[in-house]
């Protein structure tokens, strides 16, 4: 724990040097940890703000910024209700300060750390008219003004700052009717760009698509606009820069995805469509004639948007066949491997298509060199995806029968099922075939064998599912004493479990879990369920630490109360509500 007569300025502005240019590792970790404890502790409100206000060196300003902007996200809890105008105060300040804006990093932590406020400080009812008021006084302040309106509609929708769903959805409504401010604001910037300034109009590009993204524009207004105009106009020339060419792609691209509801933006889709069939071909063959790949692969997005992921795969798909074909006898690490695969295709889907050859002639040599169960069940996951795609169904069917072929070899030997009792992923992997390659499968070679491999081996029980059935003479015994831990624990417990849920927010995957334990107890306890619910619900925080902010109203926590005892004996619609609940606390 730090304690205040360390956390000063002289001893920060020292672990700053000594992270930073010190050249013995230990020191630097001695550094590392004290700054993360500084960062931690209430002391880094006052330290961080005096720090940049000072602005004695890049290093320390810059850290010092990102530290103000980490207590905001994460910690505004902390904050007293009565200094929040002052740090509201502050923050305008510093952002006037054109010395410390110069600076892109402080820039942007800064204007990040006001839209982060703004979002979460009830108080502060106009922040645009005020941010927009600050530094209206200087020409030097419009990339300032443009990174805080970037920020701000970014800032809406992610998930960093938990602030509530009420606030959330209050915050949304609030800044996408502020469409005609911001543009006419963009519009002013745009038109005083007189030295065509091209990191002012990068930063104007970005802003457009950032409120473009909350739906903060009419369709009108968008067709109208002159930034649509100048948006049209870049992508047509061949002579602006691959930075400004890439954001006006990026902003068209925003654009373009408004028309995804073409119901509602028809007359946008049909003016887009022109435009881009007609004037964009010519600079598209000047970018390929040119080589210069960066344009072209924009233009490409314009009519398919190209997998963010797929360059990164294609970088290190040669270190993972590396490592697969070097350490393919280590189970685990081929589970991590597999794991890994599993990921990719996942995540990407149909566009990690251009994948499936090399992918699946690796997980085929390793099941041959070492048949570890793993590469079946990634076998499966491929299927799973790929198996509807007539391209690849000829190419499934041939894997398949060479697996087949080595697992029976396998399983044919003396106890083979019983040895391999984990080669059950084998016949997993044929269900997941017969759904997604029925016809295709049932023509194969392999399935006449398969069926008469499983008739003879039918009576053989699963090992872990033999022992979950035995000493059943015990079970009025464990019924007892269940019930008697019930009547001890089971308060606390639900009030443990949906803290678990709403607060820590744990993955859907343990929520799940705990879905179907409030399931059991609201079906063997159905009369104690209410008492003990709404004792744990008591517990359950309804507004933020500093009571700024009310989480939940008290018709919302009825509701949930109310869904849950009345709802069905179904962990997925427990599942549903817990999860609807958990919503107002993010």
């Amino acid at each position: 724990m730090t304690s205040s007569s360390e956390v000063t300025p002289e001893n920060f502005v020292r672990a700053v040097q000594m992270l930073y240019h010190d050249q013995d590792a230990t020191r630097k970790k001695i550094a590392s940890e004290w700054l993360l404890n500084v960062q931690s502790s209430l002391y880094a409100w006052s330290l961080a703000d005096q720090l940049i206000r000072m602005n004695q060196n890049s290093e320390v300003t810059c850290l010092s910024a990102q530290i103000l902007r980490h207590k905001i996200q994460h910690n505004f809890d902390e904050l007293p209700v009565e200094h929040c105008k002052a740090l509201c105060d502050s923050l305008l300040d510093h952002l006037s300060r054109i010395e410390l804006t110069r600076n892109t990093t402080v820039r942007v932590q800064l204007a990040v750390a006001t839209a982060d406020l703004a979002l979460q400080y009830v108080g502060w009812e106009k922040p645009v008219e005020d941010v927009v008021e600050k530094l209206k006084t200087s020409s030097e302040h419009m990339l300032t003004l443009l990174e805080f309106l970037t920020a701000l509609p970014e800032e809406v929708n992610t998930s960093t700052i938990r602030i509530g769903e009420n606030r959330r959805q209050y915050c949304r409504e609030k800044y996408s009717n502020c469409g005609n401010q911001i543009h006419e604001i963009l519009i002013f910037l745009l038109q005083v760009n007189s030295t065509h300034n091209e990191l002012l109009f990068i930063g104007i590009l970005k802003c457009f698509a950032s409120w473009v993204n909350i739906r903060a524009f009419d369709e009108n207004l968008i067709l109208t606009s002159s930034l649509l105009n100048s948006v049209l106009d870049i992508l047509k020339s061949t002579h602006c820069s691959n930075e400004l060419h890439k954001s006006a792609c990026d902003c068209l691209c925003d654009i373009l995805e408004l028309c995804e509801d073409y119901q509602k933006y028809w007359p946008l889709a049909v003016y887009l469509k022109q435009q881009i069939t007609q004037y964009f071909i010519q600079p598209y063959f000047q970018a390929v004639k040119d080589e210069n790949l960066d344009k072209s692969l924009d233009f490409k997005t314009t009519h398919e948007e190209i997998h963010p992921c797929i360059t990164i795969v294609q970088q290190f798909l040669p270190l993972l066949n590396l490592i697969i074909v070097r350490y393919r006898s280590l189970g685990k690490l081929s589970e991590c491997w597999s794991c890994t695969i599993r990921f990719i295709i996942r995540s990407m889907r149909s566009h990690a298509k251009i994948f499936f050859q090399p992918i699946v002639e690796l997980v085929i040599s390793s099941y041959d060199d070492v048949p570890h169960s793993c590469f079946l069940y990634l076998i499966s996951i491929i299927i799973d995806e790929y198996g509807n795609d007539q391209d690849l169904k000829s190419s499934i069917i041939v894997m398949i029968e060479h697996l087949t072929t080595k697992t029976f070899s396998i399983l044919n030997k003396p106890d083979g099922f019983k040895e391999n009792s984990d080669l059950v992923d084998f016949y997993r992997l044929s269900s997941r075939l017969l759904q997604r390659c029925p016809l295709e499968y049932r023509k194969s070679s392999v399935i006449q064998p398969i069926i008469e491999q499983i008739i003879p081996n039918c009576h053989l029980e699963h090992r872990d599912a033999s022992s979950k059935i035995k000493n059943k003479s015990e079970l009025s015994e464990i019924r007892s004493l269940s019930m008697s831990l019930c009547e001890t624990y089971i308060s606390n417990l639900l009030t443990a479990l949906i803290r678990a849920i709403v607060i820590s927010h744990v993955p859907s995957s343990i929520r799940s879990s705990i879905s179907e334990f409030v399931c059991e107890i609201k079906i063997y306890m159905s009369d104690k369920f209410p008492q003990w619910l709404q004792k744990s619900l008591t517990e359950i925080p309804r507004t933020s630490k500093n009571g700024l902010v009310e989480i939940v109203t008290s018709k919302q926590h009825e509701q949930f109360y109310k869904a849950l005892c009345e709802s069905d004996t179904q962990s997925s619609t427990i599942d549903y509500e817990l999860e609807t609940f958990a919503k107002l606390y993010r």
